[in-house]
């Protein structure tokens, strides 16, 4: 009798410590399946449980607050932009650098750098509230200060973002942004772009002229017809604005043909 209980017993322990080891295993294979992309709209990287208030990031696909939360603020950015006066393609692309620079920091937040996680997560806690502009500014700078150490690339796409997020509240803080991001990446078409529109904004011609023939000559570099399309077309934006009016035409002209070859019809507009 008491051979039979020690079995029973042995049994029991057996299957209690399988079944305890499968949900470990699940766990487990949980977390390392935790990379998600829904809808191609926000990548999140890692397991984070909680980024302050209700905003919760983790790798299930069910939890769409946080996906929400993003899509909401970048939702209200480009109808902010709507409202101003910028060319369709800027605001595209100033929505593509916010957006980017928040997928960025939601896998920061999810790194192994406490202090960096840390800065991260309260920057995409004020998304909670829908928060924009000067709201999100302290967070983004503190996290960038704290970054100065990390990969390039990202500290660029930290400074993008800032100068997206300034870009129609406070032009002059914007084009530093700009400026930094192109300190540290010489070749980034798209910062330099931008240099030269918040120079034109601000009535320097001739620094927005620089700034468009570096644009027009990386473009000839890479061979990317839409930088070398923008390039004419902001300088001829300049000829204009100094009254050259032949010279403005032949920039427009030659920047039309390449939006019609590209198919891109705000530049054609």
């Amino acid at each position: 009798m008491t051979g039979v209980i020690t079995l029973i017993c042995a049994g029991w322990a057996l299957f209690t410590w399988q079944k305890s080891k499968a949900g470990v295993d699940s766990s487990t294979q949980r977390k390392s399946n935790a990379s998600i992309d829904i809808s191609g709209q926000v990548s999140i990287g890692g397991d984070v449980t909680q980024v302050g208030g209700d905003l919760i990031i983790t790798g299930d696909p069910l939890d769409q607050k946080t996906i929400g939360h993003l899509n909401s603020l970048l939702d209200r950015y480009r109808a902010e932009l709507d409202q101003r006066d910028i060319e369709l393609a800027d605001k595209e692309a100033l929505i593509a650098q916010l957006k980017a620079t928040l997928e960025l920091a939601q896998k920061i937040a999810a790194g192994g750098d406490d202090k960096l996680a840390s800065r991260a997560r309260a920057l995409l806690a004020d998304l909670g509230q829908g928060s924009l502009g000067a709201a999100l500014l302290p967070d983004l700078r503190a996290l960038i200060q704290d970054y100065e150490q990390g990969p390039i690339k990202d500290l660029v796409q930290l400074h993008m973002g800032e100068g997206a997020l300034t870009f129609y509240g406070d032009p002059q803080a914007s084009l530093a942004a700009y400026r930094r991001a192109h300190a540290l990446d010489p070749e980034n078409i798209a910062a330099i772009e931008f240099i030269g529109q918040l120079e034109l904004i601000f009535g320097n011609l001739k620094a927005a002229e620089d700034a468009l023939r570096q644009v027009l000559d990386l473009g000839r570099t890479q061979e990317d017809q839409r930088a070398i399309a923008v390039g004419y077309a902001n300088l001829g934006v300049i000829a204009m604005a100094r009254g050259d009016w032949e010279v403005a035409v032949d920039y427009f002209t030659q920047a039309l043909a390449l939006d019609e070859e590209l198919g891109r019809k705000e530049g054609m507009a």
